[in-house]
Formats: C-alpha cells, structure tokens, sequence
C-alpha cells in the first residue's frame, strides 16, 4: 500500500477523495493519523451513532408505553370513580330527602348540576323526564385532566313486582324456600329449612346456615307499607260489585270462576262479561267486591315462551277477605294477555283441593293474619304432574339443580307444595301449614300499573354500558 500511495504522489494526481483503505480520508491523512488508527476511529463514531440512535429508540418507545400505560390507567381509574359515583347516587338517592334524582334543585330541566367528588368533575343528564314506571337512562361523565369516562346507567324506580316476598311483620318459614325476585321482612325473617335467595334481600335472615344468597345483600332500605301503593279512590275506576249480586253472590259469600270471565276491549274502555251476563264497561279492569269472595280456576299449564300480546292486568279486590280455592293462571284474550293481582282488605287464604298448589297471581293483603296457605287432600292427575314437572324445568329451578332436585322429589313423593308465581305482599303474618314441605316464591316481574311505584330507585342490571 506505501508504494502505492507513493506512485501516486509522484505521479502528480493530487489529493485523491476516495477513501484508502477502507475508510481512511485525506483529512485524516493530512492530521497524520495512520489508516488503520482512522479505520478503528470511524467504526468507533459509528458505534456510538448508533448506540445513540438505539438509545433514542428506546426512550421513545418507552416514553409511548408510559404514556400509553398512563392513559390505560387513568382510564380505569376513571371508569372505577365512576362506577362508585353511581353506587354514592344511588345510596343518597335511597337514603336522604329529598330524593336526588327527582329533586328539582340538583336538575336543570334534563341536566344534571355538576358536582366534585373524589377529584373528579362529574356532569350527567336523563334522555327523557324522569318516569316512575319505565326505565330511565342516566348518562354519567367523569373528567379529571385528560382522563374521561362516560357510563350509560339504566335507572329504574323499585316496585312491588319485583319483590318475591315483601312483608310489613316479622316472619316465620318452616319449608324449604326458594326466593327468586327482591326481599323485605320487616324485623327480619326466621327460618327452620334451607332457603336461597337469588335476588337481593333488605332484611336479616336468622340462622344464617339455613340462609344460601347468590348475591351480595344490597343496602337495607326502610320501605314503606302496602298502603303507599294504591292512589287514591283507585277502584272508582273500575267495576264495583255490591248488595250481594245475584250474579255472584252464593249462600254467604260472592263466587268468582275465573273461567267465565269475558274481557272485551271497547275503544279505550273495558268491556266485561259473567257467565254471559254483561257487566258494564269502565276504563280499568277493576272488580271490587263489598263482601268475601271465592276464586276458582280450571288447572292448564303455563306457556313457556312470553306472548306477544299486550298486557292487560285485571285487578280482583275485596273489602272483606278473598279464599282461593284452586290453582290461578293469567287469563288469555284474543288480542291481550291478563295477569291477576288479588288485593284483599283482611285475610287472603289459599286452600286449594289439589296438594299442590301454583298461583301465578301478584297477592296483596292487609289485614291481621294477612294470609293462610294450605293445601289439600287430593293428589295431582298424571297430566297434572306432568305439566308441573314441564314448567319446573322452563323455570329459574334449571338454574337451581339442588332445589329443582327437592321439589321434583317432593312432587313425586305427593307431599304438600306451594309454588306461588308471583309477588306476595303481607302487611300482617303469613301462615303456612306446618306440613307443607315445598314453598316458593317468585317475583311477578310484569308490571301492574294500577301499583304506584317505591321512591326508592335501582340499576337495571345487565343493560349498563360504556359510551
């Protein structure tokens, strides 16, 4: 390479711009460093080149995970601050006067005031004014500098159709229960067999091995008595039944087949027929009786699938007691489905023929004792058997393998049941037969409009969603 580099210089060609060997430049030539000094030295600058621009990836690839790690962060931070913001509004909202949601003072018209809780600014508003029977969809939004949650939260007022068993009196139970739907007990509830509860229970239940929940116990509320649920002159409204009508009335007592009922809708009033006779018209499906009253039925099982009619409810009351003598299912029109509420002023007695005994009814009574449950002597017919055992498995017992198991085998061994389909509200004690072995209940769920609802509200569960 000198000679080279020699014969070069000689020849006159001056300062050539390639590199010698590798990498070596005139300027470092003309400093007098060796090539193989200047080789090393360019392969050093370009390591530290590209260490640094390895570094400087780095930093930024780090500086986006802590800036996305962050963002994650207070982004959940953001939606846990708002799901307790929801549980504080609903608990003010159940707990304080007035309440929050339907006071004036913290709304402008749909617009929720805003408020600071826990550092964060929170803003919210209703799609719609408030309505005490339907669902009310309450959007919720959390800030906190950059950090922004929005929850979409389904709010609805609590009504009687939701409970399973709402009592104003302490009470005893001696079966084996199943409570699926809301349950309140004033003074709290005794029990001498295994129960589970399902839904949320607002009341103590004692001893507690006997009691199984499958969901925490919610906040307890004081509700009021049944008599905050009627409004006023509610059965004006309707069809009064007096004076011992010859069209009802037997020996001591008015008798109702529900069989022979006929309900006729008539532009926007009701149209009722017995046994062909027709009653009148009135704008609500009210039949209010002066005296006791007898309700009978004819067995036939429940559908599985919901209907598609429209939803008719018929109100059956009396001022003085109401005997049920059968079984009790919705009634079926042509064009509108009819679910029964039985409100009795005194003592609502369920004494059945059958040992078994379904009311698919919502059942209300106020007096003292407020009901008597038994059943009778007779055994179900093998058709009969087989529809109980259809709808125990199109019911919430699928879910529940153990009870289902029981209450097969205590319908196979003809013990004593009572499956009542529907809400039952006391205000005085409930008795049960010491020998009935299987009692259950289950929440209405359908609405009954005539039922004003409890100021208290609740979050629809399952239909809450992030926006």
């Amino acid at each position: 390479m000198r000679i080279m580099k020699d014969a070069v210089e000689q020849s006159g060609a001056g300062v050539t711009p390639a590199l010698w060997s590798a990498g070596v430049t005139p300027a470092l030539r003309a400093a007098g460093v060796p090539p193989a000094k200047g080789f090393a030295l360019v392969l050093s600058l370009l390591l530290v080149m590209i260490l640094t621009i390895f570094a400087y990836w780095m930093l930024l690839l780090v500086q986006n995970h802590y800036s996305a790690t962050k963002t994650l962060f207070d982004s959940d931070n953001a939606r846990t601050i708002s799901e307790a913001a929801t549980f504080h509004l609903v608990r003010r909202h159940n707990t304080e006067v007035p309440r929050f949601f339907t006071d004036p003072q913290e709304w402008n018209q749909l617009q929720m005031q805003p408020f600071t809780w826990n550092n964060y600014a929170f803003s919210g508003n209703l799609e719609a004014p408030w309505d005490p029977v339907a669902v009310n969809q309450f959007t919720l939004r959390a800030r906190k500098a950059r950090s922004l949650a929005e929850m979409q939260l389904p709010l609805r007022q609590i009504r009687m159709e939701d409970f399973a068993f709402f009592s104003d009196t302490q009470q005893h139970l001696a079966a084996s229960t199943l409570f699926d739907g809301l349950v309140f007990v004033r003074s709290g509830l005794t029990l001498d067999g295994p129960s589970l509860f399902r839904g949320q229970v607002h009341n103590e239940a004692s001893p507690s091995h006997f009691a199984t929940y499958k969901r925490k116990t919610s906040p307890w509320i004081d509700f009021p008595s049944l008599d905050v649920l009627f409004p006023p002159g509610w059965k004006s409204e309707g069809f009064p039944i007096s004076a011992k009508d010859p069209r009802f009335w037997d020996v001591d007592h008015y008798e109702l087949d529900l069989d022979q009922l006929q309900l006729i809708r008539s532009g926007a009033a009701w149209e009722v027929k017995y046994k062909n006779n027709t009653l009148g018209e009135a704008s609500a499906l009210i039949l209010s009786f002066d005296d006791n009253v007898h309700i009978h039925q004819t067995y036939r099982e429940l559908p599985h699938l919901p209907s598609a009619k429209v939803d008719a409810p018929l109100y059956i009351a009396s001022s003085a007691d109401i005997l049920v003598k059968s079984d009790v299912q919705r009634l079926e029109g042509s064009t509108n489905e009819h679910g029964i509420c039985l409100i009795a002023a005194k003592t609502l007695q369920v004494v059945p023929e059958k040992k078994s005994a379904r009311i698919e009814a919502c059942l209300l009574s106020s007096g003292e004792p407020s009901a008597h449950v038994d059943t009778g002597s007779l055994s179900l017919s093998d058709v009969e058997k087989q529809s109980w055992i259809s709808e125990i498995h199109a019911s919430t017992f699928l879910m529940e393998p153990i009870k289902k198991e029981e209450f097969l085998d205590a319908l196979n061994k003809d013990q004593k049941i009572v499956w009542f389909r529907g809400t039952v509200g006391v205000q005085g004690t409930l008795n049960i037969a010491t020998d009935v072995t299987q009692l259950h209940f289950e929440a209405c769920r359908k609405i009954y409009p005539l039922l004003l609802s409890f100021p208290f509200v609740q979050v629809v569960e399952g239909m809450e969603k992030w926006l």
